[in-house]
């Protein structure tokens, strides 16, 4: 039987029999061994061949088939287990920004892209969790006008206050607009009534911007009044 044949059986001792060399395991496209192992998901032979034959980095993120690359299938196919083992092996940070853009600019999504996604977003998801919503705007280029809240409005993914609202009337909260929107790259639909949001521009709750001047801040500046919005 050959390679493949072993490969899509999960048959990993026959292979440790096999006489193979590395350029064997990297060889074609369809029939690499490292891109079987990720499209049948057997975690076991991927990490037995990269270990066995001192897979790098540089062969494990060649390109090839035009564009793809290893890692971009072992997030395409969802293999978690493969993903995260490579991540390790070869410290994958968002240093490797030509390598992660591959993933991030190519229009799916899965649990393994989330992954990808944290580490690609790492400052982004630092300043979420911070609530540091002005860095957040400002990388992303989001136009806003800021007006303090005073409706009981809540998000229309997870129920929580609304922080801002989209050119449709919808809201939502900046933690659920940033990740749904840019972190992990939906399209670009409004959640609920799923029209096209065709600019950055929102409006957002003053309450939840830090600005320095106090001139800006309604929270502060007692000039500026709440403002009742939909």
């Amino acid at each position: 039987m050959s390679l493949h044949e072993y490969i899509k059986k999960n048959d990993l001792e026959s292979i440790k029999k096999m006489t193979l060399t590395k350029e064997n395991i990297l060889a074609g496209y369809s029939s690499n061994a490292l891109f079987l192992s990720c499209f049948y998901k057997h975690t076991e032979i991927f990490i037995y061949l990269t270990e066995t034959y001192e897979i790098t980095k540089n062969d494990m993120f060649i390109i090839f088939n035009v564009r793809y690359h290893i890692f971009f299938y072992a997030c395409y196919y969802n293999c978690k287990d493969i993903l995260n083992y490579l991540i390790e092996k070869f410290n994958v940070t968002k240093k490797d920004n030509e390598l992660l853009s591959v993933i991030i600019n190519y229009d799916f999504h899965n649990e393994s892209k989330e992954i990808v996604m944290k580490i690609y977003y790492e400052d982004e998801c630092k300043y979420l969790a911070n609530n540091d919503y002005e860095k957040l705007l400002e990388r992303f280029k989001i136009e806003y006008t800021h007006v303090l809240f005073t409706s009981n409005n809540t998000c229309c993914i997870c129920n929580d206050n609304s922080t801002c609202i989209l050119e449709c009337n919808h809201n939502y909260c900046m933690n659920c607009y940033i990740n749904y929107y840019y972190i992990y790259n939906n399209p670009k639909l409004c959640a609920m009534c799923r029209k096209s949001i065709l600019s950055k521009h929102l409006i957002v709750d003053s309450s939840i911007i830090k600005s320095n001047n106090p001139l800006l801040n309604p929270l502060l500046n007692p000039l500026l009044n709440p403002l009742n919005i939909y």
